[in-house]
C-alpha cells in the first residue's frame, strides 16, 4: 500500500512539472510573438498610428459581431446533428451558411490588411508584408503554434516547428 501511494505521489510530481515546463515554454511562446509584432510599428507616425487602430477597432466590432453569429449557427447545427428527425439538406444548408461566415470573416480580415496597406508608405508597406509573412512563414501551421521553442545554438539549423527544438 504505502509503495502505491508513493508511485502515485510521483507520479503526480511529474505531471506537475511537466504542466509547468509547459506553461513556461508557452510564456517564452507568447513574449517572442509580442517582440515581432512591436517590430513594424516602430516608423509610424502618430497619424498613421490613430488611422490603423480606428481601422482594427471597426474590424474588431464587425468581427465580433460575425463570430458571435457563427457560434450561435454552430450550436445550431449540433442541435441539428443530436436530433435524428433532422432532413440531412437542412443539416447541409447550415453548413453552409457557417461557411459564408467564416467566409466573410476572412474577407473583412483581408479588407483591413488592403485598409492599413493603403494608409503607410511603400518602405513601411514592405516592412508590414515581411511582417505579416514571418508569422505564418515560421511557425507553420496553426497547429504547430504551441511547439516553438527558440534556438539556443545557432549552428543547428533545424526547423522552428520540430518538437524537439534542435535537441
Amino acid at each position: 500500500m504505502k509503495t502505491k501511494v508513493f508511485f502515485l505521489s510521483v507520479f503526480l510530481m511529474c505531471l506537475l512539472t511537466i504542466n509547468l515546463l509547459a506553461q513556461k515554454e508557452r510564456m517564452e511562446y507568447k513574449k517572442h510573438r509580442a517582440e515581432m509584432g512591436c517590430v513594424f510599428l516602430d516608423d509610424l507616425t502618430d497619424a498613421q498610428k490613430e488611422k490603423i487602430q480606428a481601422i482594427k477597432i471597426e474590424k474588431h466590432q464587425k468581427n465580433s459581431e460575425m463570430r458571435a453569429d457563427l457560434k450561435i449557427k454552430k450550436a445550431e447545427l449540433n442541435k441539428m446533428r443530436l436530433s435524428s428527425e433532422t432532413p440531412e439538406s437542412e443539416i447541409n444548408s447550415k453548413v453552409d451558411e457557417i461557411a459564408g461566415i467564416r467566409a466573410e470573416i476572412q474577407k473583412e480580415r483581408l479588407a483591413c490588411e488592403r485598409t492599413i496597406l493603403n494608409e503607410l508608405t511603400p518602405e513601411q508597406q514592405a516592412k508590414y508584408r515581411m511582417h505579416k509573412g514571418s508569422k505564418r512563414g515560421m511557425h507553420g501551421h496553426k497547429g504547430f503554434k504551441d511547439t516553438y521553442r527558440p534556438m539556443k545554438n545557432k549552428k543547428m539549423r533545424m526547423h522552428p516547428n520540430c518538437p524537439y527544438g534542435g535537441r
